[in-house]
């Protein structure tokens, strides 16, 4: 992985442990623990991704009922398991605006932090991951693939080109990836628009489709295709 690029400083932190830029334009927020973690970036990811939240208004309150009877885990353990269930995250600057204009208010502790530690660069076009600090590397890969896909136009079309040849060719592979992720915990996971960007991402980073079962040669081959277009376009700044 890249050397950090730089770093944002936060004053008066409360769950943010540090901000590093790993590449141009994407930064990483650590948090200390997966709570944390998700106390903060929840409203912010789902309104970017949910497949029911998606460009709505909501409160904690309302998110954690709906998952609460909607997740795997909360059907079978009668819990609130998101802080176990995700623990990285991804979302364009963008997908701050809404927060900042006050259509989310009140707004949580961790949300307001986050918002701060980025008021400076309000208007330009950047990217965040998040993570605890205890994330694997290949959870942060899968979240700077994210990063690429959407700040680095030709690493998008690369891998898209790459997903649409096999599927093309017959690969079952990719729709096999794209059925795991509509049901993955319980179906809560991601909106329609955003599955070719998981696709790739879960395929650049290959530890969870190891841990599901889902390895095949059919599987490994598109990820040996994605590897060398990821490590192209993470090494080289444009």
């Amino acid at each position: 992985m890249e050397k950090s690029k730089g770093m944002i400083e936060t004053e008066n932190r409360q769950g943010i442990e540090k901000i590093d830029e790993v590449a141009d334009g994407i930064y990483h927020v650590i948090y200390p623990d997966d709570r944390k973690l998700g106390l903060a970036m929840i409203r912010f990811a789902e309104f970017y991704e949910s497949p029911h939240f998606q460009g709505r208004n909501f409160t904690f309150q309302d998110y954690a009922r709906w998952y609460l009877a909607n997740s795997q885990g909360g059907q079978k353990k009668g819990k609130f398991t998101y802080y176990d269930d995700w623990p990285g995250f991804n979302l364009p600057s963008r997908t701050l605006e809404p927060f900042y204009n006050g259509e989310f208010d009140p707004l949580r502790r961790g949300e307001l932090e986050l918002l701060d530690s980025f008021r400076h660069k309000r208007g330009e076009k950047f990217y965040i991951i998040a993570s605890s600090q205890e994330a694997t590397p290949d959870l942060i890969r899968h979240e700077i693939a994210h990063g690429l896909f959407d700040m680095r136009e030709g690493y998008q079309r690369e891998v898209l080109r790459v997903l649409k040849e096999e599927r093309r060719s017959g690969n079952p592979a990719p729709d096999r990836l794209r059925n795991y992720l509509l049901n993955m915990a319980g179906g809560v996971g991601y909106a329609a628009d955003k599955l070719l960007d998981e696709e790739q991402a879960y395929l650049v980073a290959y530890d969870d489709i190891l841990a599901d079962g889902l390895d095949t040669p059919d599987m490994r081959k598109i990820h040996d295709r994605l590897m060398p277009i990821f490590d192209r376009f993470f090494i080289t700044k444009e």
